[in-house]
């Protein structure tokens, strides 16, 4: 896994799985990101933290909430801690939120989507996205 981390201190992890995303454009035209994910897996499809960008000092959790639930498989919610390098500050433990899902052993080649929103201290707007996930046999 790797950490990438704006200039504003928001941070999303991204998981080796999220090499092959594609984005498209779905019929409302918001933007829809697409991943396989192995039947019977459980993966982390995103990951949220927050430091403030002029102390350095790690914020609280953002607020993370599933907008749309899976319809195929199951995801939650969850938060931990992690070690991350934001810009222009040490290395550093922070607390983060994660959206996880897991597909059904049974689900090979179906399609599944989901939709969270996340919000931040140190921000005025929320972040949201759409998943579509395929689910591989």
């Amino acid at each position: 896994m790797y950490l990438k981390t704006n200039k504003s201190g928001l941070g999303l992890l991204f998981t080796p799985l999220m090499i092959g995303v594609i984005i498209s454009i779905d019929l409302l035209g918001t933007r829809v990101q697409a991943l396989g994910v192995p039947a019977g897996e459980q993966v982390v499809l995103a990951t949220f933290y927050e430091v403030d960008r002029h102390t350095c000092r790690p914020l609280a959790r953002p607020n993370l909430w599933l907008t749309s639930p899976p319809t195929v498989g199951r995801a939650h919610i969850a938060g931990s801690e992690a070690v991350v390098m934001a810009p222009q500050c040490d290395p550093q433990k922070v607390p983060i939120a994660q959206v996880i899902y897991e597909a059904p052993t049974t689900a090979g080649g179906k399609v599944d989507r989901l939709s969270y929103g996340a919000s931040f201290q140190q921000l005025d707007r929320n972040h949201t996205r759409t998943m579509d996930l395929v689910i591989q046999p």
